[in-house]
């Protein structure tokens, strides 16, 4: 009998990074702990969307709010993003509540990884 069942290894996300010219001015690390919540309006709801969650959709622009950043993806599509711990297991379903009737909730807390840049030539 053949064994089909994959082996899965964890892998270091950063674990296979080459060595990149003037990293000692930049520095990328794994953002641990962050909830993430793709949301979408239905069709003519995105201004009522934005005024429910005080968010705008100005493509490139992050709303930072206190309780998430507010990333906007595509016209309708927003990903949110909350480091609040509290928030970690009802984040996707408090948001639902407050855009139901104009809008959808995908919870991608499970698939996805956030990193941070920093460094004196991370805005360069």
């Amino acid at each position: 009998m053949v064994d089909h069942d994959p082996e899965f290894k964890p892998v270091t996300p950063l674990a296979e990074t080459a060595e990149l010219p003037g990293s000692d001015q930049i520095e990328l690390s794994v953002v641990s702990g962050v909830t993430c919540a793709q949301i979408f309006a239905k069709s003519g709801k995105q201004a009522e969307l934005c005024r429910r969650l005080a968010i705008g959709d100005q493509p490139g622009c992050a709303i930072v709010l206190p309780n998430f950043t507010a990333l906007p993806l595509s016209p309708g599509q927003w990903m949110l993003v909350s480091t609040e711990e509290a928030q970690k297991d009802s984040f996707a379903g408090s948001i639902a509540d407050q855009i139901e009737g104009i809008g959808h909730v995908s919870n991608q807390s499970d698939s996805r990884v956030c990193f941070r840049l920093s460094g004196p030539a991370a805005r360069a």
